[in-house]
């Protein structure tokens, strides 16, 4: 249901905090309580001082902006949770995201509030109790998408969807539209993201020492796909991303500092 919970709080120098990204496949609810943020990349932009901002499923690289004083919390969820949670047809999210306060029930739309007078323990308690409410207040259990969704995201290997729609006694069209419906993206985009992801965890966790094996387990052909990928979702070269001081990329990804090699 929920990948992980965490905040950001910037200092108070004056200047604004740049952060690159890549997709994560996951939907990020963000609880603005000061100064805001900018979430930008090459098909929009959104800028946001007050209210809940939904980050959906990106497609490549994307930037982050932060103000000084900035103070936000995050809770990301899981692909398949968050559509069911909140009853909410996402194909026409945009990448950057929106401000979606007006669209989520009462106890949403007072936490930024509740959240600005939060200690440091009491911030994740609060995040909890309101993901527990409303798990408590839908009545509707997984669906047939949801297990599509999830079987998606935990396999260790490449994923067809026609197989798949044969096994969800489905058309592939249907399944396809079913699937935009609830992630935003199409199903071929979010198998991608999610191969990537697996590599780029595997790579990580084990120094890049077995990469040619995880990238045949993963599907890629050959070394031209790899770099193809990388250069969609991050910008950069293979080389030239694991050069760099990936530990906001680690951060957002859920890695801490004891899984690294």
């Amino acid at each position: 249901m929920v990948r992980f919970y965490y905040r950001i709080l910037t200092g108070k120098s004056g200047e604004h905090v740049l952060l690159d990204n890549h997709p994560q496949g996951a939907f990020d609810l963000i609880f603005v309580v000061s100064e805001g943020m900018e979430v930008k990349n090459d098909r929009s932009a959104t800028q946001i001082q007050s209210g809940i901002l939904l980050i959906g499923q990106q497609q490549g690289v994307f930037s982050v902006r932060f103000p000084a004083n900035s103070v936000l919390y995050v809770i990301v969820f899981e692909p398949e949770a968050f559509g069911r949670l909140f009853q909410m047809d996402l194909k026409e999210l945009k990448a950057s995201g929106e401000n979606i306060q007006g669209d989520l029930p009462p106890a949403a739309r007072i936490l930024p509030e509740r959240l600005s007078d939060a200690g440091e323990i009491e911030w994740v308690q609060l995040l909890e109790e309101f993901v527990f409410g409303e798990i408590a207040r839908q009545a509707r259990g997984e669906d047939s998408v949801d297990r599509i969704i999830r079987y998606i995201r935990t396999q260790p290997g490449p994923v067809r969807i026609p197989d798949i729609a044969d096994e969800a006694a489905m058309s592939v069209r249907t399944l396809q539209r079913k699937l935009r419906n609830r992630l935003g993206v199409s199903p071929k985009t979010f198998t991608r993201i999610f191969r990537f992801n697996q590599l780029l965890a595997q790579m990580k966790l084990d120094g890049g020492q077995n990469w040619q094996d995880a990238m045949h387990q993963l599907g890629y052909y050959d070394q031209a796909h790899l770099i193809k990928d990388f250069k969609q979702f991050t910008g950069r070269s293979p080389g030239r991303f694991f050069q760099e001081d990936k530990t906001l990329s680690d951060f957002f990804q859920g890695i801490n500092e004891n899984q690294r090699p």
